[in-house]
């Protein structure tokens, strides 16, 4: 049995962004074609809290997206582990090209799997995190953190409940900073 830490790297000046769009009902989503957006002083202080919160965890390694802002978090949350740090362009934020507008919820639709060549499929998306998180299962390591982005949180989410992939994978919004706990086990390796 696998042990996986899922923390949301801390908050962005374009986090704040996509709140207060979001409060008007208009969508916006920092995909990896975005700027790589640093941790802004409130999410270096999430981050710093969510280690505390973490510094008595049991942790072997910690994947990370290799975005700036999941790094700066996986650096800040190692300060009480001094494990490696595994970078995975597997664990990236989804490619979301000219649906940077659209309705988020729909972008995770496996069903809809909406096509276009801007944008990242959601299937292609998910097959793309489910080989990092089948590394990790195959891994010598019994206790994973992984730092990475809110929308893959969701195929981590999928992959550790063994979720059938169908449907809209998307969940409540994980926030930043915030730490979900899942386990692996031996059936998915």
């Amino acid at each position: 049995m696998k042990n996986i830490i899922f923390i949301r790297h801390g908050e962005t000046d374009q986090n704040l962004i996509e709140q207060a769009a979001a409060k008007t009902n208009q969508n916006h989503f920092a995909g990896v074609e975005d700027e790589d957006y640093p941790l802004n002083q409130n999410g270096a202080s999430q981050v710093e809290k969510t280690a505390e919160d973490l510094k008595n965890a049991r942790i072997d390694v910690i994947f990370c997206s290799p975005l700036q802002r999941a790094v700066q978090s996986a650096e800040i949350i190692n300060k009480h582990h001094h494990v490696p740090i595994i970078k995975r362009d597997g664990l990236k934020e989804r490619r979301a090209g000219d649906y940077v507008g659209a309705a988020f919820h729909e972008l995770f639709d496996l069903d809809k799997n909406i096509e276009d060549e801007s944008i990242e499929t959601i299937r292609d998306f998910v097959k793309r995190v489910y080989g990092v998180l089948d590394e990790i299962a195959e891994s010598k390591y019994e206790d994973i953190a992984i730092v990475a982005h809110g929308g893959v949180h969701h195929a981590v989410r999928a992959y550790c409940l063994k979720l059938p992939l169908k449907g809209n994978i998307r969940v409540e919004r994980v926030k930043n900073g915030e730490i979900r706990l899942y386990k692996l086990n031996e059936e998915q390796k």
